[in-house]
């Protein structure tokens, strides 16, 4: 199999995110990690386990199974200062070997501390790999730091954000905190959850429904008033506090548990349950020691999640969000004590109302939802991988007329700023059948599957193609596989694309004979591929009406012609020189395709029947064939074609060659199925070699007529045409049914609104 031919156009960016905890949980590392996965990022995460001496890998939550996550396993305690000062190291060690490590397979870094920060901007500086640096904690306003060190860890952190390619911080009020270092580039993202489609209920332990319900979802640490928070609970059986959460204040925590009835333990829960039980709960609490730098310029995840349940939130003044709480009037904002925070308790309780719910999620929404924070992280990402916004196309084809007819829209997709084209080539037909057309349209295939082999049957051409191309699918990703019409590359890519639940355009859709038998084995390629395509972009209603009637969504299906046309006006030119016109002089010229499956053998001698019979009996007229390289055509044709100087058999053309010859000829005999959209568009009458066609809307317009291939009908619909100008003219003037030539900048324009915004089609 081909690789790519430039580097990573369409490569997803491989971003690892570091933090100095095992993120086990940590919601905001979860939901950076699946907004980026979003964009079609490869997302992995590098953590600090604290609790095992041991490295461990697993998936960073099960709803997220696609983020890998890998934790550090180096015993260490939390809050313990200069304590943790030799294990601080060794991790720091670690990161830096684990980065050098995986050096090649790292896009970006997106460090979420300082001290992932520093291993991470040296190896960042060293391998030209973009750092984001994503400040969710001041370091010297946060951790037990010495006084004496504490201008070095300032320094060391003013310079890690001053050389970061990417600072982000989660509040406004952060701009002074982190002064004076100068970021090349800040953006704010606050803390938001992200609303989830649907919160379950919970069980709330020994709960009592007169009792006023607490919720503390948190780490268990000093300087959150958490054990003045578990006394006051204790005490008062008008309020009941439900717990959850780790840290070193576990045991205590657990002991009130178990001595009070109104104290609730859950532990370590889920992001999902933390939404689930505050949403049970009737007040959240965010008690932060105002005497800590840090909680100064916080942005605590219980604000957030306040706005988003629309429940009142308890907060200490001057602590951060504390000022939009009190100016909204969406809480209480205390001065800390145990009479203050037990009258703020008594007094949400009473005083809340749908009223005030509402406001606060009119607040969440308008300002703080994470829809639009994570439209700000895609910003950022996009500036150094910008088609990471890009929805990913993959285009495949295999065969001439497929190449001939996806290559306008190829080029017009290409030219969106939305997408990222990938071109995948089957090689149905040879390589020396598709050059000729993919160098007139200059569009270099990205991969190249090779499955062509000399007489190759219908099983060995899906066989190949379920095998190359399943594990090239598997390995884009791509947001929408673009198809075309009823070939075999058409069906099996389909059916790769629908195993791997990839969303399906289907080009050409629609088009049917109702024989499922003819013609084979497109007619079942093509309602197979109906089954299955997620939309249907169709050339005519006549073709939509088809879909209709097989119960086909009318929202997936969009009538646009057909982008044969669209090719036409691209090659065609007044000026074309070729020796086959010069060979053709003023003679009349009888162009003929003649390849199908269904044809070969009898049928295909019978048409070279009537072949030999046309250049007996017209002196003026001459008979160009590009023929088939398929070798049962070439042996017919030796065969029963008669060497005539009128009759020039050729390898097949280019597509600006053929696209003119189709200009300059006279009438076309063809089992083509794009000839039949082509020459009308060109005012030439089509006589067709077959008994049925798809191509319901030329019979009815009168651009194309059946002749099926009995060599009597074949020779009296050429011969009557050639000498009756009444009825040549009423053919080749009819309006041709299949567009205007504008199919692919509708097609375009379709999947731009569809996929615009980034990601994935509908299912």
């Amino acid at each position: 199999m081909q690789t790519p031919l430039e580097s990573n156009a369409f490569t997803k960016a491989h971003i690892l995110i570091i933090r100095s905890n095992p993120c086990d949980p940590d919601s905001r590392v979860q939901k950076i990690a699946t907004s980026l996965a979003k964009q079609r990022a490869k997302v992995r995460v590098l953590a600090w386990d604290r609790n095992s001496a041991q490295n461990s890998h697993a998936t960073l939550t099960p709803q997220t199974p696609h983020i890998l996550i890998d934790r550090l396993g180096i015993k260490a305690s939390y809050g313990v200062g200069l304590r943790n000062l030799l294990p601080l190291l060794l991790f720091q060690v670690k990161v830096l070997a684990y980065l050098w490590a995986n050096r090649k397979t790292i896009d970006a870094i997106h460090a979420c501390d300082l001290d992932t920060a520093l291993p991470a901007l040296c190896i960042a500086k060293l391998c030209k790999k973009p750092l984001i640096y994503d400040i969710f904690d001041y370091y010297v306003d946060t951790f037990n730091v010495p006084r004496i060190l504490k201008p070095l860890i300032k320094s060391i952190e003013t310079f890690v954000i001053n050389h970061s390619d990417e600072c982000i911080i989660c509040a406004q009020s952060r701009l002074e905190q982190i002064a004076p270092s100068k970021p090349k580039s800040l953006s704010i993202i606050h803390n938001a959850p992200e609303k989830p489609a649907y919160i379950k209920p919970f069980a709330l332990l020994d709960s009592k429904a007169k009792r006023v319900k607490i919720a503390y979802v948190g780490v268990l640490c000093h300087n959150r008033y958490l054990l003045e928070l578990l006394e006051l609970i204790a005490a008062d059986p008008r309020l009941e506090l439900h717990i959850a959460g780790f840290g070193i204040l576990q045991d205590v925590v657990e002991s009130y548990a178990a001595r009070a009835d109104n104290i609730s333990f859950y532990g370590k829960i889920c992001y999902e349950d933390t939404l689930a039980l505050e949403s049970a709960c009737d007040i959240i609490t965010a008690l932060y020691d105002p005497s800590v730098p840090n909680h100064l310029y916080a942005a605590p995840n219980k604000f957030y999640e306040s706005l988003l349940l629309g429940k009142p939130v308890v907060m200490v003044k001057g602590t951060g969000m504390s000022e939009i709480v009190e100016a909204m009037g969406i809480g209480a904002v205390i001065d800390f004590s145990l009479h203050n925070l037990k009258q703020a308790f008594i007094t949400l309780a009473a005083s809340n109302s749908p009223q005030l719910q509402a406001k606060r999620q009119a607040l969440y929404k308008e300002q703080f939802a994470w829809g639009i924070m994570e439209q700000r992280l895609w910003e950022i990402y996009a500036r150094f991988f910008p088609n990471l916004r890009k929805s990913l196309i993959a285009v495949i084809f295999g065969t001439r007329p497929e190449a001939i007819k996806l290559a306008p829209l190829i080029k017009q997709l290409e030219s969106s700023e939305h997408f990222a084209i990938c071109t995948i080539t089957s090689g149905q037909h040879t390589d020396s059948m598709l050059s000729p057309i993919l160098q007139a349209f200059a569009i270099t295939p990205s991969y190249n599957l090779h499955i062509h082999a000399p007489r190759q049957s219908l099983e060995s051409i899906s066989y190949k193609l379920l095998y190359h191309l399943s594990p090239l699918l598997k390995t884009l990703e791509p947001d929408l596989l673009c198809i075309h019409g009823d070939t075999t590359t058409a069906y099996i890519s389909a059916l790769c694309g629908f195993y791997q639940h990839i969303p399906i355009a289907h080009i050409e859709a629609g088009l049917r004979t109702h024989n499922i038998h003819s013609p084979f084995p497109e007619e079942f390629n093509r309602q197979a591929i109906a089954l299955i395509a997620t939309y249907h972009f169709t050339p005519t209603n006549t073709t939509k009406a088809h879909l209709l009637n097989e119960r086909v969504a009318q929202s997936s299906i969009f009538v646009v012609g057909n982008t044969a046309i669209d090719a036409l006006q691209t090659t065609i030119a007044s000026d074309f020189t070729h020796p086959l016109l010069e060979w053709l002089g003023t003679d009349k010229c009888l162009l003929l395709t003649a390849h199908r499956r269904e044809n070969l053998g009898k049928n295909l001698a019978r048409i070279f029947s009537a072949i030999n019979a046309l250049l007996e009996s017209i002196p003026n007229l001459k008979i160009i064939y590009p023929i088939h390289p398929n070798p049962a055509i070439q042996a017919s044709a030796q065969k029963h074609l008669k060497s005539q100087e009128r009759l020039r058999i050729v390898p097949p053309l280019d597509v600006i060659a053929f696209h003119n010859l189709l200009h300059r000829a006279d009438i076309i005999l063809t089992d083509s199925g794009g000839i039949q959209e082509e020459a009308p568009a060109l005012h030439k009458p089509v006589l067709v070699l077959r008994e049925s066609t798809e191509r319901v809307e030329g019979l009815e317009a009168g651009t194309l007529k059946l002749v099926g291939t009995d060599p009597s009908a074949i020779f009296e619909a050429v011969y009557e045409l050639l000498h009756n100008q009444a009825l040549y003219a009423a053919m080749a003037s009819k309006k041709n049914p299949y567009g205007n030539g504008t199919s692919s900048k509708q097609i375009t324009s379709i999947l731009e609104n569809l996929l615009g915004g980034g990601g994935r089609a509908r299912l």
